[in-house]
């Protein structure tokens, strides 16, 4: 996945959650009980999409990987000649 649409997906995806909270606070008219279980629910959400989102963001490509292990033995192939 390109990274650009990661970054668009990942801004979608908090701004969803932020206005779901956001509208959560000021527009329904909830209980108090009711409104603190839907805020825990979309903070819950949030946390689980950050966390999911870091993991696909922190993860390597195939080519980072080769590139790692690999070129580091050509240079010390490199230094030997």
């Amino acid at each position: 996945m390109n990274t650009r649409t990661m970054y668009v997906l990942s801004f979608a995806v908090y701004l969803v959650f932020v206005i779901a909270l956001i509208a959560t606070l000021c527009f329904f008219d909830l209980e108090e009980d009711s409104k603190l279980m839907a805020m825990y629910v979309l903070s819950s959400g949030l946390m689980v999409c950050t966390l999911i989102l870091a993991v696909v963001f922190m993860r390597s490509n195939a080519s980072d990987r080769y590139r790692e292990l690999y070129m580091e033995q050509d240079k010390d192939w490199e230094k030997k000649n």
